[in-house]
């Protein structure tokens, strides 16, 4: 896939208003939405016959059992990648490839199809994974407006404004951020708060 083309995503999920309304947003944020199915056999046929880049996957709302039809996904179609949407962050980081909380909002959503997209997340997970109990540092309101505003996609110089601080500031505070994370640049930051919950919705 290339970095630069727009990922083309397929969203898998069993309730007709969260399809359509996941169709509407992503399609105004530019994204190709390929398509929206309800059950876990159409959406393994569909995934073989269009190689989603992204599968959008509402693991409670589709019937059939999860680990199969996750295996399944991926064997149709196995440079897809799977983005969960699911409040159950305890168990996800062992059973999916990347999840995200319901929680969160669109721009969360979009950062992250983005850096799986780009390649900056792989099946293995980032290079500082979540415990097995999806817990992290305890972050201060600072820092949590600050990894919501770089999830979110924004430089340090629009991030400074937005805070109304320097971009001095800013590069020490993300610097802090980084080490408390045990990340190592924006991208890992970004996607290690998503998964973690730690942006603002």
């Amino acid at each position: 896939m290339s970095p630069s083309s727009t990922a083309r995503v397929m969203i898998l999920a069993r309730q007709t208003l969260l399809r359509q309304g996941l169709r509407r947003a992503l399609s105004s944020a530019g994204f190709q939405v390929v398509a929206d199915v309800a059950d876990g056999p159409a959406g393994v046929r569909y995934a073989a016959n269009l190689r989603p880049d992204v599968i959008l996957l509402d693991p409670g709302g589709v019937a059939g059992p999860e680990p199969s039809l996750l295996g399944a996904l991926l064997s149709a179609a196995p440079r897809s990648r799977v983005i969960a949407l699911t409040d159950d962050l305890g168990a996800a980081p062992g059973r999916y490839q990347v999840c995200l909380p319901k929680t969160a909002d669109l721009r969360a959503l979009a950062t992250l199809i983005r850096a799986v997209h780009r390649g900056d997340f792989s099946p293995a997970g980032p290079p500082a994974p979540l415990p097995p109990t999806c817990t992290a540092p305890a972050l201060g309101e600072g820092d949590r407006a600050l990894l919501t505003l770089l999830a979110g996609g924004l430089s340090n110089r629009q991030i400074a404004a937005q805070l109304h601080v320097s971009e001095k500031t800013v590069r020490n505070q993300l610097t802090r951020t980084f080490g408390r994370l045990r990340v190592h640049n924006r991208t890992q930051a970004a996607v290690y708060a998503l998964r973690a919950g730690l942006v603002y919705p």
